[in-house]
């Protein structure tokens, strides 16, 4: 028998330059882009530790802040209120004023003694209401009689009472409405 051999061994064939160098190039690609991710991921960690600083010390001041505003949340309601009150001033400073200055004197003036004006309210287009307190009912007619008087010379129109109510303690109260006339020097 004749021995036969067989190589199984596959003769290498030498490889081209271009990828020997090929390989050798991406090694050192591959360690620099691992060093460029490792460096950015170091960087973008500082850069969040940083902000994360910046945020706590934003976040303690909005704190600080909102602490202050709370403070003075009473104190720009007194003011807002303040402004109104002024606003509605100024707008009844700017109104019509007449029949309030003229009808007021002759309805607290009217009264004798022993009754008195408990609520009031006029309004520049006319209409007034008011009570009247007394302490018997003989002042109270005296009171009517008046206001009939000044109705009879033409300063109120249309009185109406809404009715006399006696008090346990004795004294006497009156609601009336009437209306107000406009003063004669004023022209509408």
């Amino acid at each position: 028998m004749n021995k036969k051999s067989i190589n199984l061994l596959i003769i290498a064939e030498p490889e081209p330059y271009y990828l020997t160098r090929l390989k050798k190039i991406s090694t050192w690609v591959s360690a620099i882009l691992v060093s460029i991710f490792l460096i950015t991921y170091i960087v973008s960690l500082i850069y969040i530790q940083a902000n994360n600083k910046d945020y706590q010390q934003m976040k303690k001041q909005y704190e600080e802040l909102e602490k202050d505003i709370q403070k003075t949340k009473s104190t720009e309601s007194i003011y807002l209120t303040t402004i109104g009150i002024l606003d509605t001033i100024k707008k009844i400073k700017a109104s019509d004023n007449l029949i309030i200055i003229n009808t007021l004197p002759l309805i607290y003036n009217n009264r004798n003694e022993g009754t008195n004006i408990i609520i009031s309210s006029i309004d520049n287009q006319g209409p007034v209401s008011f009570s009247v307190k007394s302490e018997s009912i003989e002042t109270l007619e005296n009171f009517i009689e008046e206001l009939n008087q000044l109705e009879n010379n033409g300063n109120f129109t249309n009185i109406q009472a809404a009715g006399i109510i006696r008090e346990t303690d004795g004294s006497y109260n009156l609601s009336v409405n009437l209306n107000a006339n406009k003063p004669r020097n004023e022209k509408s």
